[in-house]
């Protein structure tokens, strides 16, 4: 998942969108706003509603991936609610819920097994 893109135009991976470095991410570079009357604002508006939907396409595609590989039922539930109160379809969002839930800190014995 980290090298797949949502199209050959997008330049950002749903890795990079996993870890909100991409455009628009909340790690990532901000999109700009676009000033009015200036020159080329057309140009630069189609550009950032570019980027704008090629964001959201990324976000619907991750949270597509991530609860497709969910495999409880609970947890995949807990997920969906928790994206349709807050932010629905946004993988990032999904995501750092399901890091909440799911993550534990290693042990001696986790570390012990990773090394054998």
């Amino acid at each position: 998942m980290g090298g797949e893109f949502t199209s050959q135009a997008d330049t950002d991976s749903l890795g990079m969108t996993l870890n909100g470095t991409d455009v628009g991410g909340i790690n990532g570079p901000a999109l700009d706003p676009v000033v009015a009357g200036g020159a080329g604002g057309a140009e630069e508006a189609g550009l950032r509603w570019s980027a704008v939907v090629q964001r959201k396409r990324r976000l619907a595609k991750l949270y597509t991936h991530l609860l497709h590989h969910v495999i409880q039922p609970e947890l995949r539930t807990m997920i969906s609610d928790h994206c349709d109160a807050v932010a629905p379809f946004n993988g990032y969002v999904a995501y750092q819920k399901l890091k909440l839930h799911c993550h534990r800190e290693p042990n001696d014995m986790t570390v012990m097994a990773l090394i054998k």
